[in-house]
């Protein structure tokens, strides 16, 4: 696992940076948020051909937003990564970021992360076969990802035709 992130773009309330590494086919981004004792490592990947952007997870710790993007580099297929609505990644001097929220499609599924309430810090996550949808559970931020990942990856593996 090799760390080719530029260092960190501090913001002026000193409470996130962002870090960049461009690769051939996309750019990523990882913007780091400390709010008290806590902090958050988002994963971004922004494609370059068809123009989209990413949010590949959110994470307790660099070291894991940084494995997710080895295995993302070796095979995008096995990272499952939220489309937004945004064309790239958006960043501002306050700190702001796309939540972990948004829609991964492989072929006829696709997985759901949808905020609730304002302020309540949780998702909906849902998994969708076709027209039906099984709802995974409602989860904080990272539980969220951690939930699409492991649910994800189960059944990757026990996949006969992947």
């Amino acid at each position: 696992m090799r760390d080719h992130f530029v260092p960190c773009e501090r913001y002026p309330d000193d409470n996130g940076c962002l870090e960049h590494w461009v690769e051939a086919e996309f750019h990523y981004y990882l913007y780091t948020r400390r709010e008290g004792k806590d902090t958050s490592c988002y994963l971004y990947a922004w494609q370059l051909k068809p123009h989209r952007a990413y949010v590949l997870g959110v994470f307790d710790t660099r070291s894991q937003a940084l494995l997710f993007v080895d295995l993302h580099r070796g095979n995008p297929l096995k990272v499952p990564a939220l489309i937004t609505p945004l064309e790239q990644p958006r960043f501002v001097a306050d700190g702001w970021h796309q939540p972990y929220v948004g829609v991964y499609r492989i072929g006829y599924k696709s997985y759901r992360v949808s905020r609730l309430e304002a302020g309540t810090g949780l998702h909906s996550v849902d998994f969708l076969d076709r027209y039906k949808v099984q709802h995974l559970g409602v989860f904080s931020e990272k539980e969220s990802c951690l939930e699409v990942y492991s649910h994800f990856d189960t059944r990757l593996r026990g996949c006969s035709m992947c």
